[in-house]
């Protein structure tokens, strides 16, 4: 049997064989909830690390994203997500309603028809 401290030394080792260094190398992930992809479905992980309190972690696998660096630190991040998957997150359960069938639906002429009434002529 091999000892865990043998275990994280061969992790180590082959991580600088192949010249990577690990991200934590004591990171301890505790899973709150998970998807596995299937077909063309997003793959997630909600997680928390168990020697840090207060946040959790969500990793999105296969997603499309948007980051900007900010001048005094930090960044924004904007992900794509598929209705499905915002629904598997419950996304959906913070936004109105109707709102929300508004986007479920793909319509994209309401948004328009909207706006239409708001410029003056």
């Amino acid at each position: 049997m091999i000892e865990p401290y043998e275990n994280f030394e061969r992790a180590m080792l082959v991580a600088k064989a192949v010249g990577r260094e690990l991200e934590n190398p004591m990171s301890i992930k505790t899973t709150l909830a998970r998807h596995c992809a299937e077909g063309d479905e997003t793959a997630w992980h909600l997680y928390r690390e168990v020697f840090e309190s207060g946040v959790v972690y969500l990793e999105l696998g296969g997603v499309a994203i948007k980051l900007r660096s900010r001048d005094l630190g930090g960044a924004d991040l904007v992900v794509r997500l598929p209705i499905a998957t915002a629904v598997q997150l419950g996304v959906n359960s913070v936004v109105p309603t109707a709102l929300w069938e508004s986007a479920c639906k793909g319509d994209k002429e309401s948004p328009l028809r909207r706006l239409r009434g708001s410029v003056k002529k």
